[in-house]
């Protein structure tokens, strides 16, 4: 594991990025736009669901379709997003 630095410039400029990338997925959220919102996601996008079970990219397509199909609010009109600290950090993976 590599531990990036730490200093406020750096931390500063990934949580701007993160803040955006937050925003402009909000966004695809408010326009219903599936396809916009899979694309913030890779190939090997996966998440654990509430029940524990772990959810891959297909089943993540159809819980986002129908999230955006039954929301009522829009997501951008009523959020902030707020990073309080994190740190910057590689994992290397090594195959043996």
């Amino acid at each position: 594991m590599l531990l990036y630095s730490q200093d406020s410039t750096s931390v500063d400029s990934v949580k701007k990025i993160l803040i955006e990338r937050y925003r402009a997925l909000g966004e695809a959220m408010d326009g219903r736009n599936l396809e916009y919102i899979l694309s913030f996601r890779t190939a090997d996008f996966h998440s654990i669901g509430p029940d524990g079970k772990v959810l891959n990219n297909i089943t993540m397509k159809e819980y986002s379709r129908q999230f955006i199909t039954n929301i009522f609010l829009p997501i951008t009109r009523n959020s902030r997003f707020l990073i309080r600290g994190f740190l910057i950090i590689e994992l290397l993976l090594l195959q043996m």
